[in-house]
């Protein structure tokens, strides 16, 4: 840690469990900069967030896009896309491999998620559903995008969240 007050390191020490990797990066979600998240959005030759993402328009379209992205995840979940962007797929934008009871493989990418039924692209016209009773293994395919927390300082990381989380509502 950068810092050397031992009363900030005590209380950054309970965050931190070692279980799970988000636990690591529990001080990104709050505050943060979310003018400084803009620029690395769209600024930054590391990261490169615009040349696969958009908002409002504006950026890339390999991937989904961010204008709307707190109406549907908190800012635990934007924590979790960003080091973990494997964990979650974007609805048209991810492959899921299936295994199913009657032992069919299906590898497509995943159009929408609902509780009780998954619904896929296949190479057949119509998407097909599968109902999560049938599915015995779920493997998410990785995701293109790289864990930023290996790219991104996590004051980076905290102000991408402050950044994204003002997107609410927007269209």
């Amino acid at each position: 840690m950068a810092t050397k007050s031992k009363k900030l390191i005590s209380k950054l020490d309970t965050l931190y469990k070692g279980e799970n990797i988000l636990d690591t990066y529990k001080e990104t979600l709050f505050g943060g900069d979310s003018r400084a998240g803009y620029n690395y959005f769209n600024n930054n030759s590391t990261g490169q967030c615009v040349r696969c993402h958009s908002v409002k328009g504006q950026g890339g379209t390999v991937r989904p896009s961010l204008t709307n992205i707190p109406n549907d995840l908190s800012r635990e979940e934007l924590l979790q896309a960003l080091v973990e962007p494997s964990a979650r797929l974007s609805p048209g934008f991810g492959t899921v491999l299936l295994t199913l009871s009657d032992v069919h493989v299906i590898a497509d990418v995943l159009m929408e998620e609902h509780k009780d039924e998954l619904i896929v692209k296949t190479s057949q016209a119509e998407p097909m559903g599968i109902h999560v009773s049938r599915i015995t293994k779920r493997e998410n395919m990785p995701s293109s995008m790289p864990p930023m927390g290996a790219i991104m300082s996590k004051r980076e990381i905290r102000d991408m969240i402050a950044f994204l989380s003002i997107l609410k509502g927007s269209n």
